[in-house]
């Protein structure tokens, strides 16, 4: 255990709370603190009878603002987890706890899960929520229903007079394709809030990431976006290229592994040039970009005015390599090694 401030954790203590008895050792403590703002819970694994102990210390704590519980079903049954969740949320929900950060990342959260999560997600608990993390948690399919929670807490929030102002969502690697993006899509759209965003390695293809445009051009306070490792392609590229100057704040854009190709990140820049925008990171490795592109797309970064990192590795620069990193010495650009390079495709259309 560590407190500090108003903050208690047993962050990575590798507790395995089974039985009333196993969770009355976190309970003790969090009953004994007289304002707890932040309970980390990360790195131990929690059972049903266990989580019934621990709900009821929450109830002592309606001051409570940041649940930060990371990996904390390890070994549990897909039938266990919604029940303890449920217990907790509910717990949380019937002292009128109103949190700012939720962080459950790392967790199987997925559809047979998701169910423990649906109420809270709307309710009055998340109407002050500005941060959502539910990075790796095999949401799959139930990424649909996170979103319609997003949608419902924004509607139930205005109703009590309350704007749900949601700045950080992130939900990499949980698989969401298509279906998950369109309906994240309409949640971003509804909402308008967000400043960062983080859908990294989810299966999304280029019809996904059209969709996600038409949802984003509503968040014009967005200043990181991450869809790393997604296939955009180059439709997908352009489509958020005609979106991207509506950020007028953008500091970081991962479009990594993404296959944009030749097309579809020269648009990408070009918008971002054309207004000047104040982005400072811009990710573009793995996305089959030939030499000439390459240059053209130098050309334009250049002319961004706080663009520290330009990252082109793992590119098809082909022989032109070593000439590329001889002519442009610029710190900016990351060229990563010859040995990541592709052959150029020089010549040829873009797919």
């Amino acid at each position: 255990m560590f407190f500090s401030g108003a903050t208690l954790s047993f962050k990575g203590n590798g507790l395995k709370l089974n039985s009333t008895a196993d969770g009355e050792l976190i309970s003790r403590d969090i009953a004994a603190i007289h304002k707890l703002e932040a309970l980390e819970l990360s790195g131990n694994t929690l059972g049903v009878e266990a989580s019934q102990s621990i709900a009821e210390s929450l109830k002592k704590h309606p001051e409570l603002k940041k649940v930060l519980w990371s990996d904390l079903f390890t070994g549990r049954l897909n039938t266990e987890i919604p029940v303890t969740l449920k217990t907790l949320c509910d717990a949380m929900t019937s002292v009128g706890t109103r949190l700012t950060v939720l962080d459950l990342s790392d967790n199987a959260i997925g559809p047979q899960a998701i169910g423990g999560l649906e109420e809270f997600l709307s309710g009055p608990s998340c109407f002050n929520l500005k941060e959502m993390h539910f990075n790796n948690c095999g949401l799959g399919a139930a990424g649909i229903n996170v979103a319609d929670c997003l949608i419902k807490c924004h509607e139930e929030a205005l109703r009590s007079k309350t704007i749900f102002d949601l700045q950080v969502f992130v939900a990499g690697r949980n698989r969401l394709e298509d279906k998950g993006a369109r309906a994240l899509a309409n949640a971003f759209k509804t909402l308008g809030t967000l400043v960062e965003i983080r859908l990294y390695q989810d299966g999304i293809r280029p019809n996904g990431v059209i969709a996600l445009s038409q949802g984003l051009a509503s968040c014009s306070k967005l200043k990181i976006l991450d869809i790393n490792d997604n296939t955009v392609g180059d439709d997908g590229a352009v489509a958020l290229s005609r979106i991207v100057g509506n950020f007028s704040e953008l500091q970081s854009l991962n479009l990594g592994d993404c296959l944009c190709r030749k097309r579809g990140s020269r648009s990408i820049v070009q918008a971002l040039a054309s207004k000047n925008l104040p982005i400072q990171e811009l990710f573009l490795y793995g996305n089959e970009i030939d030499a000439k592109s390459a240059e053209d797309i130098i050309q334009m970064a250049r002319t961004l005015p706080n663009l520290k990192t330009l990252d082109l590795h793992q590119n098809s620069f082909g022989s032109r390599f070593e000439e590329l990193i001889s002519k442009y010495r610029n710190r900016f650009i990351e060229w990563g090694a010859e040995s990541d390079n592709e052959d150029s495709s020089d010549g040829e259309d873009d797919d």
